[in-house]
């Protein structure tokens, strides 16, 4: 209560007399030295503090307001289409995996600026940090052999599942960082990266019943919406964690709000889930294949590339090398440059939280120039060139000298290399990819649809927890952003001996173009 400020009237004229023009000289006078003394109040800690509280609250609820919003839009947009078109997946099938593909990405990314306070915060160091983040990709492991024995039918099952997964998992975060229980950490951690292993279905949601030339869009348009959900998860760590800055006198870590928005987004899901997806299959996908096409039927990928004789190596391997080595390089630039933001560069867990969101953005302009203007015409192993030219690219700017003050142009070659590095990996991954799936045999083996799928999946966690460890152990011992572009460049060399060296992704299959004259497909 000391911030507050009395106010006393200026004396009035007696009843019934006029005043003076000295009385309202002196009332006026008066009355600007109280809003002077009011004004200074404010410019005290409490004052601003409390300034500060309105301002970010109102940020946090626009930004909650218009998530809302935009859900209320694309579900009638997209979610109420009772008529899917034929050779594209259903609206409500794209809306539900669209937005479980994002708040999965959301919760795996809001840890990703606050996981070294809550690491310091139990008494734990930089590495454990590594060790918290890369615990959701062990329990995505787990949650994959689970979510791989449900079949596309269970679709809504398997959203359910992963919803409740996220509302408990988050949970029992929330309460271990604000009470600082370190094993708990952990422990939850992995309960929500069990919600992971659903990303099996979203992606097969997203290509499996798309027409075969159009495979390579959707896969992109799933990446799409990871991106949006890389985006948006450390953003809303960013502003959570002014939030809960600025409520410091409830006694609550501020690391733990972000998590406890998640619960709130957990329960929306399990809510529209339960009242909007129907129960039934038939009514999402009617007349829709749910298995892969026959042994003579190649089920995705382009024309160009289903006729061409595949290299020396089992395709399988060449998926396996290319997801582990693009999920490991993700991760190693993700986790490190929380630390460089926040750290190295001094913009603190809100700082970071917003420039990775900014260089998410970035990443979904790179994914919607992509598919719109240059899938639909390039080869793909032309394609993954270029993406690994423009990734070496990227990496040099990261890197920057060894001060103990960054300047700002290394913070923004580092800003531009981040979108440019990130953004180029992912793609290079996602064409492979689809490469990939291009050449996927019948069902029951490995390199079916499904089969290679699960693969891919399998061989992301195993990167990620990787690259989320390494980077911050490397970061303990050698604090500065050429440390992550090092690291960073020796997984770089291991991607360019694949495109080098595997027959299946080296050489393109007829030139480096598609058939001319196709049109770019829309992209909503």
């Amino acid at each position: 209560h000391e911030s507050q400020v009395h106010v006393d009237h200026a004396p009035r004229a007696p009843p019934g007399k006029r005043s003076s023009p000295h009385r309202l000289w002196t009332s006026g006078r008066h009355s600007l030295q109280q809003l002077a003394a009011a004004n200074q109040q404010l410019e005290t800690p409490v004052g601003l503090s409390r300034l500060a509280l309105v301002q970010n609250w109102s940020i946090f609820v626009g930004l909650i307001a218009s998530i809302g919003l935009g859900s209320v839009f694309c579900i009638v947009r997209f979610g109420l289409e009772k008529h899917p078109q034929a050779g594209k997946p259903p609206h409500l099938l794209l809306f539900f995996a669209g937005w479980v593909t994002i708040g999965l990405c959301a919760n795996y990314t809001v840890i990703l600026p606050t996981a070294a306070e809550t690491a310091r915060g139990v008494g734990e160091q930089l590495p454990f940090s590594g060790g918290i983040i890369a615990m959701y990709s062990v329990g995505a492991l787990a949650g994959l052999a689970v979510f791989f024995a449900m079949p596309i039918e269970k679709l809504r099952l398997a959203l359910l599942i992963h919803a409740s997964v996220m509302l408990v998992g988050n949970l029992g975060y929330t309460i271990a960082s604000a009470q600082g229980l370190p094993a708990l950490l952990m422990i939850s951690r992995a309960v929500v990266g069990f919600e992971a292993g659903v990303q099996y279905h979203t992606s097969l949601a997203f290509v499996q019943f798309a027409a075969p030339e159009d495979r390579t869009y959707y896969v992109i348009l799933w990446q799409f919406c990871l991106g949006i959900g890389n985006c948006l998860g450390p953003m809303l760590a960013g502003v959570a964690f002014v939030v809960g800055e600025a409520l410091d006198g409830l006694g609550v870590a501020p690391d733990v709000y972000a998590n406890g928005l998640m619960v709130i987004w957990a329960i929306v899901l399990i809510l529209a889930l339960l009242l909007l997806f129907p129960a039934h299959w038939e009514d999402v996908a009617p007349h829709v294949p749910t298995t892969d096409a026959p042994e003579d039927e190649v089920v995705c990928g382009e024309p160009a590339q289903m006729e061409s004789e595949v290299g020396s190596w089992p395709i399988v391997v060449t998926l396996i090398a290319t997801s582990l080595v693009q999920a490991t390089q993700t991760m190693l630039w993700r986790s490190g440059a929380a630390v460089v933001f926040a750290e190295v560069f001094s913009w603190g867990v809100s700082g970071a939280g917003v420039a990775m969101g900014a260089v998410a953005l970035g990443y979904c302009a790179a994914q919607y120039i992509v598919a719109k203007y240059l899938v639909q015409y390039y080869d793909s192993c032309f394609l993954m060139r270029c993406l690994l030219g423009a990734q070496i690219a990227g990496c040099f700017l990261l890197a920057g000298p060894e001060t103990a003050e960054v300047s700002s142009v290394w913070k923004v070659f580092f800003s531009v290399g981040s979108v440019v590095a990130w953004s180029a990996n992912a793609l290079w991954g996602g064409v492979a990819l689809s490469l990939c799936l291009g050449r996927a045999k019948a069902a029951g083996s490995w390199q079916s649809t499904t089969g290679m799928l699960l693969v891919s999946q399998i061989c992301i966690n195993l990167g990620n927890a990787v690259g989320a460890t390494a980077s911050r152990m490397v970061l303990q011992v050698w604090h500065s952003q050429i440390a992550l572009a090092s690291v960073m460049g020796v997984v770089l060399a291991v991607q360019l001996g694949i495109q080098i060296g595997d027959p299946n992704v080296a050489q393109p299959a007829s030139g480096h173009t598609k058939q001319a004259g196709r049109p770019a497909l829309d992209v909503d």
